[in-house]
């Protein structure tokens, strides 16, 4: 798959707790991650940097292609032990105590079919000229309150309590994490992002980009830019792959 990742930090926050990667092992196979780290006093930024680093260094010693039901158990015990290294972490360390981060990530199986997992409000989208489909359910307390009819979408977004996550890494000794496999035409995308971006650009107006007639670096661009120019008040990651040779951009800056 072509790929291309970028994080940055906003107009509003003094530093960059996001962080994104696209990984590929020796059989090319590619994972592709985002991780959104909460805490403040860089604690978010480690926490998201303990993801990226424990992801890239087992996913880059498999020595096999994985098939759908590998990817997903691979996905699931490996952010299960990231979830206690995060967990470990903050416990030696008091300046780090309480730090977390939110995680998608995403393994291309062939050119029809991804593996995806994810804890908290980073989400996973496929996207055609027609429609931008939501893979991923936030882990949110909104979330949860629009799934019980009790708000709507619009309250949602201004609810005082929008960015109460429910499930992240680092919360519990034990983490739940929601896998499944995807099945992809050839003609759409897949978007992985931070909420910096789905919270600051609509579904239409980032639709739009990614299905635009240029480069995948200029979307990833465009769509930051999307960001910050509604406000940028928080980090904003994004990663589109599609089908196709690979041109992979991006790492975990």
């Amino acid at each position: 798959m072509r790929a291309v990742a970028q994080t940055d930090k906003g107009k509003v926050r003094p530093n960059n707790e996001d962080r994104v990667a696209i990984i590929t092992n020796p059989t090319n196979q590619q994972l592709f991650v985002v991780a959104d780290g909460m805490g403040g006093h860089r604690a978010g930024q480690i926490a998201s940097e303990l993801a990226i680093s424990y992801l890239t260094t087992h996913f880059e010693k498999l020595m096999i292609r994985m098939d759908e039901d590998q990817a997903q158990r691979w996905l699931r015990q490996t952010i299960q032990r990231i979830n206690d290294n995060v967990l470990q972490a903050g416990a030696s360390n008091e300046s780090l105590n309480g730090m977390g981060a939110t995680i998608v990530c995403a393994i291309d199986i062939d050119e029809s079919k991804v593996a995806i997992a994810h804890v908290g409000d980073s989400r996973a989208y496929l996207v055609n000229h027609q429609t931008m489909t939501q893979l991923t359910e936030d882990h949110s307390l909104v979330a949860m309150l629009m799934k019980k009819g009790e708000i709507t979408a619009d309250e949602a977004k201004i609810h005082p309590r929008r960015n109460v996550v429910l499930r992240s890494l680092g919360m519990d000794g034990f983490v739940e994490v929601d896998c499944q496999l995807v099945y992809k035409r050839e003609d759409e995308r897949l978007l992985l992002c931070s909420d910096g971006l789905t919270n600051k650009v609509s579904i239409d107006d980032i639709r739009a980009v990614v299905m635009a007639e240029v480069s995948l670096s200029q979307k990833v661009t465009m769509l930051i830019q999307q960001a910050n120019d509604n406000g940028g008040n928080d980090n904003i990651s994004v990663i589109i792959a599609e089908t196709g040779i690979d041109e992979t951009d991006g790492g975990d800056d």
